[in-house]
Parts: structure tokens; C-alpha cells; sequence
């Protein structure tokens, strides 16, 4: 999938976000679908989720905002009580940005990390900590794919976000 052709069309479908009637889908579509080598897009909006694929000679991706569930075949869960904000998928690689709120954050650390061990990726760890905000990052290695989490957490609200790539 061309970087620039997605970022066209998610840049549209940002602005296209607070008015989402048929009508807009429908233009937007359109404009979407004039650019070059691009062949079909396809937005729908339904139960509070925006869900819009653009598929062009090199593959399909798709985004789903409200999401609500990780898309099928996504290959790590989401720690208990976290909340789907926003998810793709594109050709092999995955992403997901996951809230959460109250809990502690160690406990979604240890989730992920024990996840990461039994899966066998080699884990790297960056923590960060500053006033009220801290983060962690796990970037893992293995020889089929490669993942960073990333987990950061203010006062009582949390964010997981998960890219995850084929090698």
C-alpha cells in the first residue's frame, strides 16, 4: 500500500469524521478512488465505529475507528477492561491504540511482557517517568515479526498502542 495514497484518504476521512452522512461517505469515496491506483474504497459508519478500507495495486488496508474489538487475526489480545480506540490493518502488519482506566499499570505491563516471553520475542524495555506521566516501551524480536508496545499512563487513564509487523 503507497504511504502517501493512505495518508490522502486519512486525512479526508479525518475531516469527514464530524458529518459522516451517506452523502459525505459517497464523496469522499470518490475522491478517494480518483487517486492514482487506487481501486476501491469503502467507508461505513455504524454503532459508533468509522470503518474504511482502501485497497490499490499493492494490497488493502483497513482502519476502524470506535472499533470497539481488535481486528480478526490480530496477534495479541487486549489486556482485560482496555477499550479498542483504534485499529489497522495492512499487508502483514497490525495496529491498535487501546484506553484504559483505573487498574494498575504495572499489572497491563506484566500482561504484555509474560505475553511477549511466551510467544518468544526477545524483549528491549525503555521506561520513562516524568511528574504525573510514565511509559514503558517493549519493542520485541523474533525471527517472523517484530512489536513495540508502547504504554503510557496518566493519573487514572492509560494507553496501550501495539504495532506489529511480519518480517
Amino acid at each position: 500500500m503507497r504511504g502517501s495514497t493512505l495518508l490522502v484518504a486519512l486525512v479526508v476521512l479525518g475531516l469527514a469524521l464530524g458529518a459522516c452522512s451517506k452523502a459525505v461517505e459517497e464523496t469522499v469515496e470518490e475522491a478517494i478512488e480518483r487517486q492514482e491506483g487506487v481501486s476501491d474504497v469503502e467507508i461505513d459508519e455504524g454503532g459508533g465505529t468509522l470503518e474504511f478500507s482502501i485497497e490499490d495495486e499493492e494490497g488493502e488496508a483497513r482502519v476502524s475507528v470506535g472499533a470497539g474489538e481488535l481486528p480478526d487475526g490480530f496477534p495479541f489480545p487486549a489486556v482485560d477492561g482496555a477499550e479498542v480506540a483504534v485499529s489497522t490493518h495492512e499487508d502483514g502488519a497490525y495496529y491498535a491504540q487501546l484506553t484504559f482506566t483505573g487498574g494498575d499499570m504495572e499489572d497491563v505491563l506484566a500482561f504484555y511482557e509474560d505475553f511477549l516471553e511466551r510467544e518468544g520475542f526477545e524483549i528491549q524495555r525503555v521506561d520513562v517517568a516524568a511528574g504525573t506521566v510514565s511509559s514503558v516501551e517493549l519493542a520485541g524480536y523474533r525471527a517472523d515479526a517484530a512489536v513495540a508496545i508502547v504504554i503510557i499512563r496518566q493519573d487514572d487513564i492509560g494507553t496501550v498502542s501495539i504495532s506489529w509487523e511480519a518480517s
